[in-house]
């Protein structure tokens, strides 16, 4: 026959056994199945953090003298458009002329900075590029 201490010190094991599962199955639960990896680094490209850029790449490095040159009055919108893709907004007044806007946006979590270079073009009723206005801001948290 077995003595009574040793089916209560099988007792005391079980019950360690049940809570220390039950304690390692709670963390399993609540942090995933996949343990957080120490290598990785969520600046890295395609981190979670990573340097984000959107935009037409053109206005990253852009200023008012390339753009005069590259779209001199009288361009047309077609070709305005072809270089720098679908404008972030576009409205036409009154007199006949529109403006649309086109942005670059550049963001780094870890240097902690957003830069935005905006570009306004007004075109005449034709069509016709009328005039251009860059406009750069440079933001740090």
């Amino acid at each position: 026959m077995v003595s009574k201490a040793v089916l209560e010190t099988l007792g005391d094991a079980v019950k360690k056994f049940v809570t220390v599962s039950a304690v390692l199955l709670c963390g399993l639960v609540l942090n995933g199945c996949v343990y957080p990896d120490p290598t990785y680094n969520m600046y890295a490209p395609g981190g979670a953090l990573a340097d984000k850029s959107e935009g037409p790449v053109i206005l990253a490095s852009a200023d008012d003298n390339m753009l005069k040159t590259m779209f001199p009055v009288g361009t047309g919108r077609d070709r305005v458009m072809q270089s720098l893709g679908v404008p972030k907004t576009t409205s036409s007044n009154s007199d006949g002329t529109t403006v649309q806007i086109f942005s670059h946006t550049f963001t780094s979590y870890q240097r902690k900075v957003v830069q935005m270079n905006m570009l306004t073009v007004t075109y005449d009723p034709e069509g016709k590029v009328k005039s251009t206005a860059l406009t750069k801001t440079n933001s740090t948290w």
